[in-house]
């Protein structure tokens, strides 16, 4: 089994609340040895929708990490002290690299965006800068995407 890291903007959160939420009552999954993240980005941290409750569930499964991110940090009183940018701009980063202490490959993860047409296009292209490619015929995906607006 592959890691995921599911990468969400504004109402594109909802598509994985499910599968987040149902980690805990699966035997194991929160233990490992597979990961999921969670990157998560807005203009402002108010509008980071379930921020508290997936931090709290980064507290309970060790198997899971959550990198929300600001994109407008300078409007946040008190000064935001997390990542900074857009979904794609936190990815080119590689945070996960260090929080996992691993690359983030195609050969070990499943990368799922769900996003505005516009941030899911910006993201296909970090991703494939980082050789994870979108579904081509029936060939095994490293990337799958859903529309948000």
């Amino acid at each position: 089994d592959r890691n995921v890291v599911l990468v969400a903007t504004g109402i594109g959160i909802a598509q994985f609340l499910g599968y987040l939420r149902a980690l805990p009552s699966v035997a194991g999954a929160c233990e490992g040895p597979r990961k999921v993240a969670l990157l998560q980005s807005a203009a402002r941290a108010a509008d980071l929708f379930y921020r508290d409750e997936l931090s709290t569930l980064e507290k309970a499964c060790k198997a899971f990490t959550y990198v929300p991110s600001v994109q407008k940090p300078e409007l946040e009183t008190p000064m935001w002290g997390g990542a900074k940018g857009s979904v794609d701009e936190v990815w080119a980063k590689h945070p996960l690299k260090a929080l996992w202490n691993a690359d983030v490959t195609p050969r070990d993860t499943h990368v799922s965006v769900c996003a505005t047409p516009d941030v899911i296009e910006t993201m296909l292209d970090v991703l494939n800068a980082d050789d994870f490619s979108e579904p081509l015929g029936d060939r095994r995906s490293d990337v799958d995407f859903c529309e948000a607006e």
